[in-house]
């Protein structure tokens, strides 16, 4: 844990607006869903897109899609060219000129085909646990000013299988490469909306 965190103490009407319409939109994709996880609150829709509006990414890779509420809140930023995103087990979301879906592909394998593309991302998003393979992966996607973002990061209530949550785990296998990063905890409170967030960003040190 850091003791750094970004406060979001004011979120625009329209964007609120918005974010509240795309949850609503990806709640009716729950039934296209094969295997059925959580998904994102509304304050973490609202911090992540804090964090990409703040970071402006052009490229985006994230990891975990489900319903989408992640996927499209980063869309949602204007700066986003483009997102590509994978879901080993479901197929809800279609690919479109700026998002590129790999429904029924792991991590992995969606990784080392952006590699073989040579594509380069600016802001990745992990809803999912990294493996060390993934790791060697992700460093050939990044940039000096690549930002990543990972959900789930907060200890774990008993009798969980692991007492941190997966955020925590992949916090830890990307930071000791990261030597020019800072992790950023999540924020206590996201302005006035209800509930909470538990995603924590390592940002490189220039832009913090």
């Amino acid at each position: 844990m850091s003791q750094l965190a970004y406060a979001v103490t004011d979120v625009r009407d329209d964007t609120l607006d918005e974010l509240m319409k795309l949850s609503d939109h990806c709640d009716t994709l729950v039934d296209k869903a094969v295997f059925r996880t959580g998904s994102i609150s509304l304050a973490s829709m609202v911090y992540l897109h804090t964090l990409v509006e703040r970071f402006q990414p052009t490229t985006i890779i994230e990891i975990g899609t489900f319903i989408g509420k992640s996927t499209y809140t980063m869309l949602d930023v204007a700066s986003v060219h483009h997102l590509y995103t994978c879901d080993m087990h479901n197929d809800c979301l279609p690919t479109t000129p700026r998002l590129t879906c790999f429904p029924g592909l792991t991590s992995t394998q969606m990784l080392a085909q952006l590699v073989e593309k040579g594509v380069k991302a600016d802001f990745f998003f992990f809803d999912g646990r990294l493996s060390a393979v993934d790791l060697s992966l992700i460093l050939r996607l990044s940039t000096w000013n690549t930002v990543y973002a990972c959900d789930d990061y907060h200890e774990n209530v008993p009798p969980s299988q692991f007492q941190y949550g997966k955020g925590v785990a992949n916090i830890g296998l990307l930071a000791p490469y990261l030597k020019e990063h800072t992790l950023i905890d999540p924020p206590e409170t996201v302005a006035d909306v209800d509930g909470f967030t538990t995603i924590a960003a390592l940002v490189p040190k220039e832009l913090v």
